[in-house]
């Protein structure tokens, strides 16, 4: 569906045909939320089952949010993107050309880094690095490749990433495939209703979202 398709979809549901309780600006809000809450079910959700299993497949309906880099630097610190969402893996090498790029793990920066970096069996090395998304200083979101490099060595890194979607409004429709929009849809009708005190019609589309996620992000 196009933007205007969902307006007029929710406007039929709302038994309002153009604006007046409710304003197009208030629903392209709501379909923006919905957009924001699918994502951010099914990435819980791919996050989690990553756990247990790391050849776990991204969920389809993310992949409309997939997208690469690939680059050198100096220093191994890397300025997240302006769209960045959620790092999915990719290659590094602190010493490029001498080294071709490997493989690197993600990690949590937190306790469990300090631990394994400090372990001489599980420190991250040339042949098996790791990359670390954290602030800097500065408050700057970034990336950070470990090993570092060295003595004036080039870092070469290519990382795929989820990027942010453009927030549905006016002339902007939505980032997440159609395999999603019904859901979208619905989310913010279920908005609208809580918005206007309906409690009990708003739980019960809003259970009716948390199906259709949960339908899609299993297949």
């Amino acid at each position: 569906m196009t933007t205007a398709e969902m307006l007029t979809r929710i406007r039929t549901f709302l038994d309002e045909a153009s604006a007046s309780f409710w304003s197009d600006t208030e629903i392209y809000s709501a379909l923006a939320d919905g957009q924001n809450e699918v994502i951010s079910i099914c990435l819980n959700f791919y996050r989690a089952k990553k756990e247990v299993n790391s050849r776990t497949e991204l969920p389809q309906v993310l992949t409309a949010l997939h997208t690469h880099v690939a680059d050198t630097n100096l220093t191994g610190i890397v300025t997240a993107p302006a769209d960045y969402l959620f790092l999915l893996g990719g290659y590094y090498s602190d010493d490029t050309p001498t080294q071709s790029p490997k493989a690197f793990t993600v990690k949590d920066y937190g306790l469990n880094y300090f631990h394994d970096y400090y372990n001489t069996y599980l420190a991250p090395t040339a042949n098996d690095p790791i990359a670390i998304v954290a602030n800097t200083s500065g408050g700057v979101l970034s990336i950070y490749f470990i090993p570092a490099p060295t003595g004036g060595d080039t870092a070469q890194y290519a990382f795929e990433y989820l990027k942010k979607p453009t927030a549905i409004a006016s002339g902007v429709n939505p980032t997440l495939s159609v395999f999603a929009h019904n859901a979208i849809v619905t989310y913010a009708f279920a908005q609208l209703l809580l918005k206007d005190d309906r409690m009990q019609e708003a739980q019960a589309q809003y259970q009716i979202f948390i199906n259709m996620v949960q339908n899609f992000i299993q297949v």
